[in-house]
């Protein structure tokens, strides 16, 4: 079955689901606000938060969060489902499932919890477990400007988007390659550590010391696997590991309750923002030199990004949604990882290469540099309905060491806001290289995909 009648297949999903969604929602009306003692009446804005006095300081607040995906992919060369040769798949998947608490028993103390599920699809194991994803305690001892604390937490992340609020990202997906560690050794861009995190002027800052999980239990380490001239990360014992972002607020202040940024603030708020982090840990990778000893590296990420959405229509919440990212990242000599989130295939039966993968994967992490870019445009609501639309596209460009020619990966697609970010319709395309070889001309594949998206 060719791309594109798996695509129009794909679209009459698409269709059913917008037809259920026409129906006319009023406008969301005056409720409880969070500064007022009591349960919120605004399950949709507030989640499900009571507050134990009139400011606001102390509360509790519980928020679900469920993305459903329709898919069609077409696989890399080589992709095999257990013995059988797959040249595409069609299927249906949760791509994350997500639960959270917030406790704030005293306006200095905090405590955020949040568990879930990513990536389960018919080739996953059946009744997943929910795992912990985040588990901090916090302090405030300067109010409103300096917060510490410690626990299961991703606030080491060098970059916007390596760290996103995946219920109001903006395309389908978050840019993985700001997620290099990704079950590398970390759980999920999460590690165990301490951090501080606050605010001066306009400056928001956080930093963070982790001690990385030990990639010998991560699912991509081999024991079998000898030693190769290209490097990866060591099993050895894992040095500390240091992480920063500084951003600096140029309109609207953006508070960081949560590590994880906002994709669009759907025209609420007036954002332009510039920031600059890093990631380093020392003898993180390891590799066999020519003379064919072993060599130890440290990894390094240093990135810059921008981030803009500014309404353009006086009195609405038309705006216009920008971010752009350039990346330096050090892993080693010729460093290279696959990632295709929500993989299906099992295999490949082309010979073993760290150049390719298989199912949907492409090669998004690597020693060199990388550029992204995103943009999309909201729409007026349709009169008499909050629904709103967000046509958006992003580009990503990569010069690894380890590929030797441009790396290139393309997306497009819209958003239906029937509830804000609340309840959501997404369809996406996206186009990725595969390299047979480091010289070899890239081979183009497709895939199409129709998320809706529930939370509270």
């Amino acid at each position: 079955m060719s791309f594109f009648k798996n695509l129009v297949l794909t679209g009459c999903i698409s269709v059913g689901l917008l037809s259920i969604s026409q129906a006319q929602i009023p406008a969301t009306t005056t409720t409880l606000p969070p500064s007022v003692k009591g349960f919120s009446k605004d399950i949709w804005k507030d989640g499900i938060r009571y507050n134990f006095d009139d400011k606001g300081d102390r509360f509790v607040k519980f928020t679900f969060m469920g993305q459903f995906w329709a898919r069609y992919n077409e696989n890399n060369p080589g992709t095999t489902f257990f013995d059988q040769a797959k040249g595409n798949q069609t299927d249906f998947s949760l791509r994350r499932v997500r639960m959270q608490l917030f406790v704030q028993p005293h306006e200095r103390w905090f405590i955020y919890s949040q568990f879930g599920i990513n990536n389960f699809n018919y080739a996953t194991a059946r009744k997943p477990s929910f795992f912990l994803h985040d588990f901090t305690v916090e302090y405030m001892p300067v109010k409103n400007h300096l917060y510490i604390g410690g626990g299961l937490q991703s606030w080491a992340a060098p970059s916007r988007f390596a760290a996103s609020a995946v219920t109001s990202i903006m395309p389908l997906d978050v840019p993985v390659y700001q997620e290099p560690l990704n079950d590398q050794t970390d759980q999920f861009v999460r590690n165990l550590g301490v951090y501080m995190k606050g605010s001066i002027n306009r400056l928001n800052f956080r930093v963070a010391v982790n001690k990385p999980f030990a990639f010998g239990k991560s699912d991509s380490f081999n024991a079998a696997n000898p030693i190769a001239g290209y490097a990866n990360f060591s099993p050895r014992d894992p040095s500390f590991e240091i992480g920063t972002y500084l951003e600096w607020n140029f309109l609207d202040h953006e508070y960081d309750k949560t590590p994880y940024k906002a994709g669009s603030y759907l025209g609420t708020k007036r954002i332009f923002n510039i920031g600059a982090g890093a990631r380093y840990r020392p003898n993180a990778m390891w590799y066999k030199t020519s003379a064919g000893d072993t060599a130890f590296s440290p990894m390094i990420i240093g990135s810059v990004d921008a981030f803009a959405e500014m309404p353009f229509r006086k009195g609405g919440q038309t705006a216009f949604n920008l971010y752009g990212a350039y990346t330096y990242s050090n892993f080693g000599p010729n460093y290279l990882r696959q990632i295709g989130p929500n993989g299906i295939a099992t295999g490949s039966n082309l010979p073993a290469s760290h150049v390719y993968g298989n199912g949907a994967s492409a090669p998004l992490v690597g020693t060199g540099n990388s550029l992204y870019f995103q943009g999309g445009i909201i729409t007026p609501a349709i009169p008499k309905t909050e629904l709103k639309f967000m046509p958006y596209a992003t580009f990503f460009a990569a010069d690894y060491r380890a590929i030797k020619k441009p790396i290139t990966v393309y997306e497009a697609g819209i958003n239906l806001f029937i509830k804000g970010n609340a309840l959501k319709l997404t369809a996406g395309w996206q186009n990725r290289p595969f390299f047979m070889t480091e010289n070899s001309k890239a081979i183009r594949k497709n895939m199409a995909v129709v998320q809706l998206q529930f939370a509270i």
